[in-house]
């Protein structure tokens, strides 16, 4: 990613942490992430006592629930009021077994193999695919684990939000297609994919319509849905599994 590109980057995540929120994250409420949740920390496994990268950490959400797991955890952003948000969050929970750098996820500046677990929500689509993928597989030790989940490109329902909300993203986000996925699985020795959100995102242009008793009510009808033509855990990447919305991610070095 080029030198201009990063400090647009981290400019636009401190103008996201200055304003506090945007009206569109509505999109992304608890209620509609809270499977998308449940199965990364289902990938995630046991991490009590194991080093822990927050790769992309942003508000430190994240970082707070790993370390109330136990784990020991590094936090990472390019975004430096980000990484005050995160220090504060740590502070105010009292938690131990902490440390938070501003840094870039393309060019990482820990030792290789320093890592059990790298984890983090929405932050490869941000990236050069072909740099993170290599640090994040050098940092992360041998038998060890990394996961994510990521905004995929193709469903109509997500595009048209992104349409309707042009200034809730960078320029240079690129939510990923077959191809990424493919390269993403070719960088380690074993991969499943979750995806989420092939109808029930359509249920989610009702929030920017501030509908929310008909999203609520259409969305558990369709994540229901999902779920039969999805399935569940799988190694596929076929042309419906792309047209979702979200794939959660474990890749095993």
């Amino acid at each position: 990613m080029k030198p201009d590109i990063k400090t647009s980057e981290a400019n636009f995540h401190d103008s996201l942490i200055s304003q506090k929120a945007r009206r569109e994250r509505d999109f992304y409420t608890y209620e509609s992430m809270q499977d998308i949740i449940k199965t990364q920390n289902e990938f995630l496994g046991d991490i009590k006592g194991k080093k822990v990268l927050d790769y992309g950490c942003g508000t430190g959400w994240l970082t707070i629930e790993l370390l109330s797991k136990g784990a020991v955890v590094s936090s990472i952003d390019i975004s430096p009021k980000s990484i005050e948000e995160t220090i504060k969050k740590v502070n105010d929970f009292n938690f131990q077994n902490h440390s938070a750098h501003i840094m870039d996820c393309e060019d990482l500046k820990f030792p290789d193999e320093s890592f059990d677990v790298i984890c983090g929500n929405g932050i490869l689509h941000h990236l050069n695919l072909d740099y993170a993928l290599n640090e994040i597989n050098r940092v992360l030790k041998k038998g060890g684990h990394a996961v994510f989940y990521e905004p995929l490109g193709k469903n109509p329902a997500v595009n048209l939000y992104r349409l309707l909300t042009p200034n809730s993203r960078t320029k240079n986000e690129h939510p990923l297609g077959k191809k990424d996925l493919i390269k993403i699985t070719q960088t380690f020795s074993d991969y499943s994919f979750y995806y989420f959100g092939l109808f029930d995102c359509f249920s989610k242009i009702f929030c920017v319509l501030n509908l929310k008793k008909t999203q609520h009510a259409l969305s558990r009808f369709l994540k229901k849905l999902d779920r039969k033509i999805l399935g569940g855990e799988t190694k596929k990447i076929s042309f419906i599994n792309t047209l979702s919305w979200i794939a959660v991610m474990k890749l095993v070095k």
